[in-house]
Order: C-alpha cells, then structure tokens, then sequence
C-alpha cells in the first residue's frame, strides 16, 4: 500500500494563484505564481489555506513564507510590494469538516507571527505553546498581512514517530491502560499522574526505561502521594519556558510561559517549573512587588514558603494595596499551609549567564 500523499486546498483562488502553489521554496513562474492567493475580491479574514495530510498524524510544528517573486516575468512586482501574511491561526481536525482552533488555556486561539518578507522560513515549535496536536488536517487561517494582497507558502511538520504512538496529552487514559507496571519514556519530560484530570501522585519522567515500579516510585514527586500503578493522565514539561500549576506538586490547570508576560491569567499559583534559564515573578501588575529569582527546577510554593525565601509585603496588611481586592497576595503568613503565589505577571530573568542566544 502505498503511503498517503498530503494535499493543499484553499477557500478561493484562481489557476495562476491555486493552493497547490502553497508548498514552501515554490517558485514563481511565467505561468503559475511564488504562492497561494485568495481571489483579488477576496482578500478578508475569511479566507483558509487547508493541508491535508493523507493521514492521522502528530503535528508539531508550523512553517511559514511569504509569495515567492521572480523578477523576470512582468508579473512579478505584484504591483510593487512584497506578499505575506504578518499573523496568522491554524485550525485542526481528524475529519475534513470538524476542525477547531489551535487555542490557549482560556479557549482564545493562539495568534501566530507570521513572516517579515517573501522568502524567510518563519518555525513554530508547538510544544512552546498548548503542545501538539492529532490531525490529519491542518487550516491556517490569515489574520493581518503587508500591504493590501495577501498570500502565502507553509508547511506542517509531522512527528516522525507516526500517529500509531500514544504520545500526545490526553486528559484520562483509555479504559484498560490504567495499569502500568514500567514506563518507557523515548524524549522529552513528562509528568504522569495516578488520578484523572492531571491529579494524584505525580512523577516526574525524563528520558529513559523505567522497568518497574520501584523504579517509577522514586521519580515520584515528594509530598504529592503514592505510586499505585494507575498512569491515568500525562502531560509534557515544556522546555525553555515556565510552567505555573494551580495546585501543587503540579497539578491541575497548567499556564505556560515563554517569553515576558505583564499580566498572566492565574489568580493562585500553588507550583511552578522552570526549564531553560532563570526567572522573576510579581505580586503586582507592571513588575511591582517582586519575589526572588528563581532558577531551573520545580518549585512548591508552600515549601519555598516555609524555607524562607518568600518574604511578607513591605506594606501594611491593611492598606489599599494588600487588600483582599488586590490582585498580588499577601505573604503575611509564611508559616500558613495556604501559602500562594496569586501574581498576575512573570518575567523572564535576563542575568548575564542565564540569558538565552
């Protein structure tokens, strides 16, 4: 049998601009143009460029370019400017018809950049953002471009394990594998835990065969409970980035951050880990009312609380700002077993040695 062969189709285009122009490093010719186009009266936020991939795969990444321009064929100016979409989101399904949008942890779907010129390749690692995906197609779906025309080349780039691997982030294992006696972990981190919906004894798994259950208890986390051979959800840690957890020991809701945020949508952080580099964290908004630097490792905030490093608020417990409105916490207590971080920022610490080229 042959192996299925991925497909372009689009919302519109004409034969010179078709979606089968789309693939990435196409080139303009005399006849046939340096990319995908939507139709001249087309050119809105409704328009899709869809790959179909032949088969239910683990998607990982995005790639895209802008149209491809040769200069000998008097078409190529395109009236004077460069073509290409400066943001874009992307929609996935296993069946033509049943896509949803690549989304955050607030259901919003993820913008992406799109590109800064014609033929630059623009990559995004989806485990920098909600993880991969299981698709057999894969829709980018335009949201800004330069100039008034918009076009476009992509790719989609594909887990070369194959989508017969259990490898994504189910939130409850499949009835009949809740049993597990030995656990091989190929790459990556990954966090497993013995209850549903990311909740239990959770341990911590970095790349190797862990045979039996000896092996696999002393990877559990310290404080979060017991190996009890039940593997009913898993999740990856993501790399170069911070990972805050509602609960501790890693638990529930996870919000993932890579870059500076001024304003992070996590009211009580109880955990935290940090892959990559050194961190900051704030009580306040705009970087106000910082703790200290935290580097790579998994942190509990009860037990950072406990040792100290977490210091009370300057401010008097009954001011405006420390009130129970306020959006920072009030560390008054660093004896309390509700010790929380309810910072609404992070920042990426850019110390010298830390600092990422």
């Amino acid at each position: 049998m042959s192996e299925p062969k991925p497909s372009w189709s689009a919302s519109c285009g004409d034969s010179r601009h078709s979606p089968d122009r789309a693939d990435l490093n196409t080139k303009e010719t005399r006849d046939k143009a340096g990319g995908w186009q939507p139709l001249l009266s087309e050119m809105n936020e409704n328009q899709w460029l869809m790959r179909d991939l032949g088969e239910v795969r683990e998607v990982t990444g995005v790639i895209t370019q802008g149209r491809n321009y040769n200069p000998e064929w008097s078409e190529g100016p395109h009236d004077g400017g460069s073509q290409y979409v400066t943001s874009y989101v992307i929609s996935y399904g296993e069946k033509n018809g049943d896509e949803k949008y690549y989304t955050d942890d607030k259901n919003k779907p993820i913008v992406l950049t799109g590109n800064s010129d014609r033929d630059t390749e623009v990559r995004h690692d989806l485990s920098q953002y909600s993880g991969p995906i299981r698709a057999r197609y894969v829709k980018f779906h335009p949201r800004t471009w330069h100039g008034p025309l918009m076009a476009m080349r992509a790719g989609i780039v594909t887990s070369a394990r194959g989508s017969e691997k259990w490898n994504l982030e189910p939130p409850d294992v499949q009835d009949g594998r809740n049993t597990c006696h030995s656990i091989d972990v190929e790459q990556g981190e990954w966090l497993v835990y013995t209850s549903d919906q990311y909740q239990g004894a959770t341990v911590l798994l970095k790349p190797g065969i862990y045979g039996s259950d000896p092996e696999i208890t002393k990877k559990v986390i310290k404080g979060s409970g017991t190996w009890n051979n039940q593997a009913r959800s898993l999740r990856t840690v993501k790399p170069n980035a911070i990972t805050l957890y509602d609960m501790p020991n890693f638990c529930g809701t996870a919000n993932t951050y890579n870059t500076d945020n001024p304003d992070i949508m996590m009211d009580d952080c109880r955990s935290f880990i940090i892959r990559g580099g050194s961190w900051k964290l704030f009580q306040y908004g705009h970087y106000k009312g910082d703790y200290p630097n935290f580097d790579e490792g998994e942190h509990n905030v009860k037990d950072i609380a406990k040792g100290g490093e977490i210091r009370s608020d300057s401010q008097d417990a009954d001011s405006e700002e420390t009130s129970e409105q306020n959006i920072g916490p009030r560390h008054t207590n660093r004896e309390s077993e509700h010790q929380k971080l309810r910072g609404k920022q992070v920042r990426k610490e850019k110390r010298g040695e830390m600092k990422k080229q």
